[in-house]
């Protein structure tokens, strides 16, 4: 069936993929069933191809010509695709169809064995999900536009590996505008901008809102089908396109994230999903922020950490695979620039890459830097507390809690408050009556010239 439009079981162009998925599954299904069973086989697919026909409006005509042909074949007799519509629908209200979604069984030995497909080879796999995380402050995000630039022109990627065929590129990001830094970093990288498509919200019908990963997977998908060659998407940070799920459970992390891969997996395509650390210790991927759903479900994780011995420097080094051994880093800075457009003058920043790779692990670069000085444990404990009292004095109790929430140890606080000499005292009253607090040591008094 459908011969102009699935050919020796392949969807045309004009049809989006996961919807010609579909479709030739449902009449695989179709064609399996039972005689007893096809009033039902059937009134499942009709019902679930016409939620796909409510998110396509431009193939509602197609889907309802597909729900007739799946019920000929069938031997269901429908007259009428758009009054049965409406009466499965009020059936379903009074006594529930049975789930429309049953196992998915792959039979192995139908299954062909193929090589993992590289954008950047053993690094960037298409049609994976790939985990991004540091610090802010690091430029992570002009990283990831200078990925999405080397894309869109199939140059060589830093490690000196070859680019692939050109490709377009689909950024959602809530982080950075548009106009003032997004497209002058894509610009500073070389990129081509008619490759590049920025998400910026979703439209529902005279409404506006942010992008829904639970709600709008669909419309990016048939945003991607759209295009001529969709290869890497960007999602900066992944946490603002969760939908409403706490980030720190893993099961409601999972539910948003297991959807992406599937994303990834249809179109063929890298998605690389960018996210902060949080302030609690162990190792690289451990300090991924929230749940630790965020670096299993990836398939390969990368981490961005700043060289303890120079405050220039930054490391993007691997911090797992599923699809390769895990390689070398990179050592890069960002420098500033300057474009221009229009003949004005523009100052934006890019990626400057480091030719020697970087042979430490991940979670030795970031124990280094946690040995450092300046980006000890116990310095941002300093730093922490002298921003807390810096309003006044605090209880211990009102301390400990803020101190759990910004993910530093009671036993780091403590230490921290005997290296700056933080005061303790008891206020309004002994025993019952009174409390502990805890404030700045006073200020040294100003020491002025003879000649002030």
């Amino acid at each position: 069936m459908n011969s102009h439009i699935i050919t020796d079981g392949h969807p045309s162009p004009e049809i989006p993929s996961f919807l010609a998925e579909a479709i030739q599954s449902w009449e695989r299904t179709v064609n399996q069933t039972s005689a007893q069973n096809a009033q039902k086989v059937v009134a499942n697919a009709a019902l679930e191809l016409r939620d796909l026909a409510e998110k396509l409006p431009d193939f509602r005509d197609f889907i309802k010509c597909t729900i007739a042909d799946l019920s000929s074949a069938a031997g269901v007799d429908i007259r009428d695709v758009d009054v049965w519509l409406a009466d499965l629908a009020g059936e379903a209200e009074q006594a529930p169809l049975p789930p429309r979604h049953g196992l998915d069984v792959v039979r192995m030995s139908d299954v062909a064995p193929v090589a993992i497909d590289y954008l950047w080879p053993g690094r960037l796999a298409r049609g994976k999900v790939h985990a991004f995380a540091g610090n802010g402050g690091l430029g992570k995000s002009t990283v990831l536009f200078d990925f999405a630039a080397r894309t869109t022109r199939g140059d060589d990627w830093p490690d000196g590996s070859p680019g692939a065929k050109p490709g377009d590129v689909i950024v959602l990001s809530s982080e950075d505008d548009v106009a003032d830094t997004i497209a002058p970093r894509l610009i500073a990288a070389g990129a081509d901008m008619t490759r590049v498509f920025v998400v910026r919200s979703v439209r529902d019908e005279n409404a506006r809102r942010g992008f829904s990963i639970q709600a709008d997977l669909l419309r990016l998908e048939t945003l991607a089908a759209s295009l001529p060659n969709f290869t890497l998407g960007i999602f900066d940070p992944i946490s603002s396109y969760l939908g409403h799920v706490d980030s720190h459970r893993n099961a409601e992390v999972r539910a948003v994230l297991d959807p992406l891969n599937d994303f990834a997996a249809r179109t063929k395509a890298v998605v690389i999903a960018n996210n902060h650390f949080s302030k609690a210790g162990g190792s690289a991927n451990a300090r991924i922020l929230g749940s630790v759903a965020f670096v299993n479900a990836a398939r390969a994780a990368f981490v961005v950490v700043p060289d303890e011995a120079d405050e220039t420097r930054r490391l993007l080094i691997p911090s797992k695979s599923n699809i390769a051994p895990i390689g070398t880093g990179l050592a890069y800075r960002i420098e500033g620039c300057q474009i221009e457009h229009d003949g004005n003058p523009i100052n934006t920043s890019r990626v400057m890459y480091e030719s020697a790779p970087v042979t430490i692990s991940a979670d030795t670069a970031l124990a280094a830097v946690d040995g450092a000085g300046g980006g000890s444990k116990s310095s941002e404990a300093e730093d922490f507390l002298r921003d807390l009292l810096a309003g006044g004095p605090m209880s211990p109790e009102d301390i400990k809690a803020e101190a759990s929430g910004a993910g530093i140890s009671w036993a780091t606080v403590r230490r921290a408050k005997t290296k700056i000499g933080v005061n303790s005292e008891r206020v309004g009253g002994l025993a019952s009556a009174g409390r502990w607090e805890w404030s700045l040591p006073s200020a040294s008094p100003l020491r002025c010239s003879q000649n002030d």
